[in-house]
């Protein structure tokens, strides 16, 4: 299999363990028991990193399409693609200051929760609309 047909596959269950780690930890912080609540994080941030690191991945696979994006985004149908990019970003952005601050009850820590729920909706439209991609293959 080529390298970005891996990381592809890859991104799916790593996507999914990210956004119901993520739900885990947003649901651990309202109960009282803090051992939960640190095993919790450190499972959704150790399942995060790795994600973005297949996601940077993904993006220099696909760095011939990446070039030509900026052009094609206004003469065909690509603001959701654009979007997603900008809100992984923003998740990504604000995970990272979540790690620098005390984050529980904080706005980052809520605009990181929202933006989270917002990106995994469309990530899994984004992913639904490539799975025909992986059918074929798989079918092989």
């Amino acid at each position: 299999m080529k390298k970005g047909f891996v990381i592809d596959l890859a991104l799916y269950p790593l996507g999914l363990m990210t956004a119901v780690s993520g739900l885990g930890f947003h649901i651990a912080g309202h109960d009282n028991n803090h051992q939960i609540w640190e095993l919790c994080a450190f499972v959704h941030i150790l399942i995060s990193a790795i994600f973005v690191y297949l996601v940077i991945q993904h993006l220099y696979t696909h760095k011939a399409w990446m070039k030509g994006l900026r052009d094609e985004t206004l003469r065909k149908n690509r603001q959701i693609t654009i979007l997603l990019a900008v809100l992984a970003f923003a998740v990504t952005a604000t995970g990272i200051m979540l790690l620098g601050i005390m984050g529980a009850n904080t706005h980052v820590g809520l605009l990181h929760y929202k933006l989270g729920i917002v990106f995994t909706l469309l990530l899994i439209g984004h992913s639904a609309r490539r799975l025909h991609v992986l059918r074929r293959v798989f079918n092989k």
